[in-house]
């Protein structure tokens, strides 16, 4: 997506001197079908993964408050931003999208394949016990529900 939008960005730089650059349109659509197999489903899907669900609906909505409001904003000021320096505002989003890989790669961590008490471990850095019939429990956690299999 990052390498898309850089490409994207110097397209947009050569436009002003050639405008007939039939390879901007393809690298659009080609940033687009990263963004919608990669950021569309994962703003909403990580933290739905990562939070427990006492607090998910919380968490959510904060997520969505951040969305939104940064879509308002953004849609008032790229109009006026664009306007004043042209080409060179999309060298903000490539800045910004890059430190969005660097802070995920290293602050997130990868959740494929755990349980969601192991998940919960991570975050905790409580240790995870795997029980008997394999499935992962935490260690030291409370009981609040038990099934009986007869």
């Amino acid at each position: 997506m990052l390498i898309s939008f850089i490409i994207w960005t110097i397209c947009s730089a050569r436009f002003e001197t050639s405008p007939s650059n039939g390879l901007s349109v393809a690298v659009i659509f080609i940033y687009f079908f990263h963004y919608d197999i990669a950021y569309t489903p994962l703003v909403l899907a990580y933290p739905t993964e990562i939070l427990q669900y006492s607090i998910r609906s919380k968490g959510l909505s904060l997520t969505f408050i951040a969305i939104y409001s940064s879509l308002v904003i953004l849609s008032f000021v790229n109009p006026i931003a664009l306007e004043a320096i042209g080409w060179k505002y999309y060298i903000v989003f490539c800045w910004t999208t890059g430190v969005s890989v660097v802070v995920n790669f290293l602050l997130l961590p990868e959740t494929k394949g755990l349980s969601l008490e192991e998940i919960e471990g991570l975050f905790r850095d409580k240790d995870v016990v795997n029980g008997a019939d394999g499935s992962a429990k935490l260690e030291g956690g409370e009981v609040s529900h038990v099934d009986v299999k007869y």
